[in-house]
């Protein structure tokens, strides 16, 4: 597991993690993250937290959130929490030469192997254009951290469906948690001599 100082990178969305404050060194009641975007970004899908607050605080740039359908915009030294159970989004939207936002979790929960796992299948090429995971390694994620990150909304269906292909695909080989980075494995050493038959 990551610690406090730690950096997880995303090379899909250009988008990096700074680990503040790791969930084991609280005894699991905070995890702190800061978000650091290069260029603006989509919206996150709609999702909510149902066993933890979550507090977005802006240290530079300009973010969108979207909360229960109310917009709201906000600049560097500004902050929102959602509330315990609010569906919503957030986006950067620019205004610098990258954002940084500030992500507080309470309690911790799995949250910080929640990223750890979306940003090593992103180091091993398990997403697709969008940071997204591929089928199978989003029914394992989705479900395996469905504590902390539920879709709602339209998506609430999917992430039902995804829950049952979870079971066939946990079957086959993939699971979580999801390591970051993914340990090698050491390649075997080949050589050119010829072994000798006895």
């Amino acid at each position: 597991m990551l610690k406090s100082g730690d950096i997880i990178k995303n090379p899909v969305l250009n988008e990096q993690v700074v680990i503040h404050t790791a969930a084991q060194d609280t005894m699991g009641t905070l995890l702190q993250l800061e978000f650091v975007h290069e260029h603006p970004t989509q919206p996150t899908p709609m999702h909510m937290h149902p066993h933890q607050e979550e507090r977005f605080m802006v240290l530079r740039g300009t973010y969108r959130f979207v909360i229960d359908g109310h917009t709201f915009v906000l600049g560097a030294g500004e902050e929102i929490i959602p509330g315990l159970g609010k569906a919503h989004s957030f986006q950067y939207l620019g205004g610098e030469d990258a954002g940084h936002l500030l992500v507080e979790y309470h309690p911790a929960l799995r949250t910080q192997d929640f990223y750890e796992m979306l940003f090593g299948l992103a180091q091993d090429r398990h997403t697709d254009a969008h940071g997204t995971p591929k089928l199978p390694w989003l029914a394992v994620w989705l479900t395996a951290y469905r504590h902390e990150f539920r879709l709602t909304g339209r998506n609430y269906w999917l992430a039902l469906a995804l829950r049952l292909l979870a079971v066939f695909f946990r079957q086959v080989g993939y699971r979580a948690p999801y390591p970051y980075p993914k340990p090698q494995t050491p390649r075997k050493k080949v050589t050119n001599e010829m072994a000798i038959v006895r």
